[in-house]
């Protein structure tokens, strides 16, 4: 039985300390999460950190690494309670991730998901705040980043995200015109896919509005050779979710099976279980055009 997974992140990890407004705009003038910062030379680390990225990983490039510098982020808007956020140090290669933390107590590697036991890319961003989860089945890293840098983590991920799903798998013969797509949604799969000349199938619709607080959310779902990508209107209940994204990557060699029940799409991948909440009509259309390409019990593809 595998693990279950919220895709939500933690309100306050372990390594976050609670604060003030007040100190908040000290930390963070902008009120806006830290800038992540591209690594030239191993001195643009903090001390200890490289060294303790390659203990766990292996060998690293600077091309490898991403520096999230210390800062402020918003954790609860209506209360207005804000976390300080140490340093920390991603890296992202053929072999896994890691996060270090520059801990006041003990400073060091705080999550590690070899690339062999990833389960899921998680990147949501709305404005100009952006969060990354990588998901596995017993571990979990989750950084807060503002969304301007957001390009500088995609080259590391996409290394990571080929090695996760190792082997293509069959997809049906006939690809979608993605070019049918709204701008919107056609963009972003052009960004999201990990070779832009990869045949995609693509289905797109509307979840219902009793799923999201009233709120009528698009989602667009796209079979590639390598992965299961998952594209929607971040789950927020707020004018500020038209501006931004959600995007969940899935290695399909790593899907154990999959469900379709009462709306919801689960899949078991890497011994995590992932819940997608879809509506009944979207669920409908992916057990039709994508069911004999997922591993969907023989009854759920025969009800098609």
């Amino acid at each position: 039985m595998g693990r279950k997974h919220d895709l939500e992140p933690l309100a306050l990890q372990a390594w976050e300390q609670e604060i003030g407004a007040d100190l908040a705009l000290a930390l963070t003038p902008s009120k806006r999460a830290a800038h992540p910062q591209r690594v030239h030379t191993r001195a643009d680390l903090p001390e200890g950190a490289f060294a303790a990225l390659e203990e766990a990983l292996g060998p690293l490039r600077e091309s490898d690494l991403i520096v999230i510098p210390a800062g402020a982020r918003l954790v609860d808007p209506q209360e207005r309670r804000y976390a300080y956020v140490p340093t920390q140090v991603l890296a992202a290669c053929e072999r896994g991730a890691a996060l270090w933390v520059e801990r006041s107590d003990t400073p060091g590697v705080c999550a590690l998901i070899p690339a062999g036991r990833l389960a899921a890319v998680d990147e949501e961003h709305i404005l100009l705040a952006a969060r990354l989860s990588l998901l596995g089945a017993t571990a979990r890293l989750s950084v807060h980043y503002n969304a301007v840098g957001r390009p500088l983590l995609q080259e590391p991920l996409k290394r990571l995200r080929g090695a996760a799903a190792s082997e293509p798998r069959p997809t049906p013969r006939t690809s979608t015109d993605v070019t049918l797509l709204p701008v919107k949604w056609r963009s972003a799969l052009a960004s999201a896919l990990l070779h832009p000349d990869d045949p995609v199938v693509a289905v797109f619709g509307r979840v219902p509005p009793e799923e999201f607080g009233g709120r009528r959310r698009e989602c667009l779902l796209a079979l590639t050779p390598w992965e299961l990508i998952v594209i929607r209107d971040p789950e927020v209940v707020s004018a500020a979710a038209a501006y931004g994204l959600d995007t969940l990557y899935l290695p399909r060699g790593h899907m154990a099976r999959a469900s379709l029940s009462t709306g919801e799409l689960r899949l078991l991948v890497n011994d995590a279980e992932i819940p997608i909440k879809l509506g009944d009509e979207l669920a409908a259309d992916i057990s039709d055009r994508l069911g004999p390409y997922l591993p969907l019990p023989a009854a759920a593809e025969g009800g098609r």
